[in-house]
């Protein structure tokens, strides 16, 4: 099997060590709690979700803007935002 950069195989999990503040670290437990996870595999998924994350705003990226307000409503069943001007369905002449 090839050996990637510091004589790890490829695919091979790489430790990452982080400080982290106090109170990130008790919202980690919290979140890792409320899935019933340990922190620490909780944490490990962090940085994958990331990459995928990033990965589907670049792949979602040529769909920006091709979609109106009202098709994403639709689309989703949102309920009309407030903030958005609804078009008078009766303009006057």
């Amino acid at each position: 099997m090839r050996r990637g950069r510091g004589g790890r195989r490829k695919g091979e999990p790489t430790t990452i060590t982080s400080d982290i503040a106090p109170e990130v670290k008790e919202a980690l437990a919290l979140q890792a709690a409320a899935e019933g996870s340990a922190i620490e595999s909780y944490a490990a998924r962090l940085p994958t979700a990331a990459v995928e994350a990033a990965n589907l705003v670049e792949l979602s990226e040529p769909l920006r803007g091709s979609l109106g307000d009202d098709d994403i409503d639709r689309l989703f069943s949102r309920n009309p935002s407030a903030s958005r001007p609804i078009p008078d369905e009766n303009p006057r002449t």
